[in-house]
Parts: structure tokens; C-alpha cells; sequence
């Protein structure tokens, strides 16, 4: 016997946080209430930036940039110290809004090969919510980082963990990055991936380019150019090298004993 028994409806994916929150500020935008949007309802920030047009909210997004981190910077700073701290903030401020101008047009274009009907606002304010919940993120690791500087004289083991933490946060910041421009293009938008790592890369340059930044040096900038992987690895042997220096300025001054030589 036949049944017309029709087989259940598949249950709906889950939306993302962006497509659930997607609707506009009640109130005027402030700071506070952006930062407080990209944490817990994202889709605010799109919906202002792609169906408003709201250049205050990407201008709002620009200075939560600019200061976030400046704040992280002086937390790089404090693994040095002294006037090391404000080098270091002004410097990773704004090499990070460098390194954000100069990725901004691979940025549209890989936005455009998604979307074609995407904006350049949308490419430049869905950009700075994605530096701005970085730097949120990094500014929430800062008490961390900040006891491990303080801690140690290792340059490579504090390089390693703010590398790291710049990664997570970049990661979360990307996830949220995709989910705005698939909202905007109705489709996966994974290509950006390919991006991201691009990104990360050219902000790991330009610590090498404005360095010194975790350690002191007579000159403000380097001019001599080099990659990021050589000057952290060149970095650690170098302090080694002022180690061994230091350790044999002791031996000539005395202060510590000569070093016993088994003779045949």
C-alpha cells in the first residue's frame, strides 16, 4: 500500500551571529556601544556600514583602531621599558594602520570577486571592524603578556607569545570578517582566508620594518632592510652574543671566577 507520506523538512543551519543581529543602532553610535556590538551583536556594525553608508561608525572604527593598538604597543613596550614604551605604541599603531592601507586593495578586490555588488565603504568599514575587534582582543590578553615581560629576558619567548596571541586574535577577528562579507554576498566567501594570511604576514613585516619594538637600540628606525623571520632569529643570537660579551667583562673585572681548563 502506498503512503503519501512526504519525507520530514530538513532542519534550517544555524545563522551567525552577524545574520541574527543584523539591524541598526537604536541610538546614535558611540565608541563604547561599537565596541560593545562587535562582542555581542556584530550585525549593528554591517548593517550601518552597508545599508546606511554611516561613515561616522567607520570613522568611530578608524580611532578604536588607532588607540587599541597604541595601548598594545606600550604592553610590547613594557618588555623594555623606559621611552621604549612610547616608541613602542606609536609604532605598532600605526604600522598596523600601514599594514591595513596597504592590504585594503587586495581587500576589495577580493571582496568584488565574491560580491561584484560590493562597496568600497563596505571593503573599508567591514576592514577596520575586523583591525578593531584585533586589537580589542589583544588589549584583553595585555595583563598576560604583560606579567610574562616582566618576567623573563627571553626576547625570542616574548616574541613567540605575542606572536601567538596575535594570531588567535587575528583568527577570531577573520571568523567574524567572513561572516560579514557572506551576509553582504549570499554565498561563502572562504577566498578571504587567502587573504587573512596575507594580511598576517605583511603586519609581521612592518614589526621588522619600524623595529626595534620589544628591544632598545640607539636609533629610532633601522635602516637596514630586512625580513621579520631574520631579524627575530638574528635577534636572539645577538642577545646571546651581549651575553657572553657581559659574562666576559665580569671575568676581567673579577667579579665572577675564572673558568677551570682541564689540561692533559
Amino acid at each position: 500500500m502506498e503512503t503519501n507520506e512526504q519525507p520530514p523538512p530538513k532542519p534550517e543551519s544555524p545563522k551567525n551571529r552577524v545574520a541574527e543581529t543584523y539591524a541598526g543602532f537604536e541610538k546614535r553610535a558611540t565608541p563604547f556601544s561599537a565596541i560593545e556590538s562587535l562582542l555581542k551583536s556584530p550585525g549593528k556594525i554591517l548593517f550601518e556600514i552597508h545599508e546606511k553608508n554611516s561613515w561616522s561608525v567607520v570613522a568611530i572604527l578608524f580611532f578604536l583602531t588607532l588607540f587599541g593598538f597604541a595601548g598594545y604597543g606600550a604592553v610590547m613596550g613594557m618588555f623594555s621599558g623606559g621611552m621604549q614604551i612610547l616608541y613602542s605604541s606609536v609604532k605598532v599603531s600605526l604600522g598596523q594602520l600601514a599594514a591595513a592601507l596597504l592590504c585594503l586593495p587586495s581587500f576589495y578586490v577580493f571582496n568584488s570577486l565574491v560580491s561584484p555588488n560590493t562597496k568600497f565603504s563596505d571593503s573599508l568599514g567591514i576592514l577596520f571592524s575586523f583591525l578593531t575587534l584585533i586589537a580589542i582582543l589583544l588589549l584583553a590578553f595585555a595583563p598576560i603578556l604583560w606579567i610574562f615581560s616582566e618576567s623573563t629576558d627571553s626576547f625570542r619567548f616574548i616574541g613567540t607569545l605575542h606572536v601567538a596571541c596575535y594570531v588567535i586574535a587575528t583568527i577570531f577577528a577573520a571568523r567574524h570578517m567572513l561572516h560579514s562579507v557572506e551576509h553582504i554576498a549570499g554565498k561563502s566567501a572562504d577566498i578571504l582566508v587567502l587573504w587573512t594570511l596575507i594580511f598576517l604576514f605583511v603586519s609581521f613585516q612592518m614589526t621588522a620594518t619600524l623595529r626595534p619594538i620589544l628591544g632598545k637600540s640607539e636609533k629610532l628606525l633601522s635602516d637596514e632592510k630586512k625580513s621579520f623571520f631574520v631579524h627575530w632569529f638574528e635577534k636572539e643570537e645577538k642577545s646571546e652574543g651581549e651575553k657572553q660579551k657581559d659574562e666576559k667583562s665580569k671575568y676581567e673585572k673579577g667579579e665572577l671566577p675564572e673558568k677551570q681548563t682541564n689540561t692533559p
